[in-house]
């Protein structure tokens, strides 16, 4: 592709701007390249454009998880991160992504989303600890939060459920 070469050679010269230039004339004409776009993500982010780099990295994000590349989207969410606030949602899409494949890292994208949610959205706060649940089964924290959060959201079959689960944990310990 012309515009790769020529985007390269301005890159050398240090010359930025119309390296993007030129990398999204040949994104229009390669529109399924993903390095490509990668590219451009990072040179927006070197500009300092901040939501044009994101938009590049979420679109990214979307097509990885279609994938279900589960260490591409990691990569993508930090990259995200840099360029601005995490949104729940993805960091919960994410976490779906791994839960079979890398629980540990699936956790932590769940309890990153929880941080970030707070008390202000409660169905994401309660998939959230309904994924933790399933990562830590024995985890009596984890079933505690999910049975009150449940049940503040009107949810009584996850209440109920995690109420048991409750129950069934502290009847080895003898604490009720």
């Amino acid at each position: 592709n012309k515009h790769i070469e020529k985007a390269e050679k301005l890159l050398q010269k240090s010359k930025l701007d119309a390296a993007l230039e030129e990398y999204l004339l040949a994104w229009q004409d390669e529109p399924n390249n993903d390095s490509l776009v990668y590219t451009v993500a990072e040179l927006y982010q070197k500009l300092n454009k901040q939501v044009q780099s994101r938009e590049c990295y979420v679109f990214l994000f979307d097509k990885a998880v279609e994938k279900s590349d589960g260490m591409k989207v990691l990569e993508l969410l930090r990259k995200m991160q840099l360029v601005g606030m995490l949104e729940p949602a993805r960091l919960i899409t994410a976490a779906q992504l791994l839960e079979k494949t890398r629980p540990d890292l699936a956790s932590e994208q769940y309890r990153r989303a929880l941080e970030i949610v707070g008390e202000k959205n409660q169905e994401y706060t309660l998939q959230c600890l309904q994924g933790m649940a399933r990562l830590q089964p024995g985890s009596l924290d984890v079933h505690r939060r999910l049975a009150a959060a449940a049940a503040k959201l009107g949810n009584s079959g996850v209440a109920i459920a995690a109420y048991r689960k409750l129950a069934d944990l502290y009847m080895p310990i003898g604490k009720f």
